[in-house]
């Protein structure tokens, strides 16, 4: 899996790893570097922080997750629903073989059969069938 990554800390205390120094990132999507939205906005576009374009979008208003600020640590965050909001990634990455997902995220505990908790999936957005 190559060479084992090693996280320190720098003078100032906080972490000088980035996922930019994993070599092959294909995606990095960052609450903290969208613009242009202020708090309660709905996202239409997050953009992928890896330079491959990888963009998540959604035409559908209701669809739509709301971008919030200040929300953990002073940083901002895109909070989705649990029920029928989602992006959408034009080019698919089912090609993909292998590879390593880091999220950071916080999902709150909902009820069995209530709402969606998947965090990436493979479906068909017009009939909601998942793969």
């Amino acid at each position: 899996m190559g060479n084992p990554l090693l996280l320190g800390s720098g003078a100032s205390g906080r972490v000088t790893f980035l996922p930019s120094d994993v070599a092959g990132l294909t995606l990095w999507l960052r609450a903290d570097q969208i613009t242009g939205l202020a708090d309660n906005d709905a996202v239409t576009t997050w953009s992928d922080d890896s330079g491959l374009g990888n963009n998540f979008t959604q035409a559908t208003a209701a669809k739509k997750p709301t971008y919030q600020t200040a929300e953990i640590n002073g940083l901002p965050v895109v909070r989705f629903d649990g029920t029928d909001d989602l992006l959408a990634l034009a080019n698919s990455m089912d090609t993909a073989t292998s590879g390593m997902l880091f999220i950071v995220c916080s999902a709150d505990v909902i009820g069995a059969g209530q709402g969606n908790r998947d965090i990436f999936a493979s479906a068909d957005e017009a009939t909601n069938d998942q793969n």
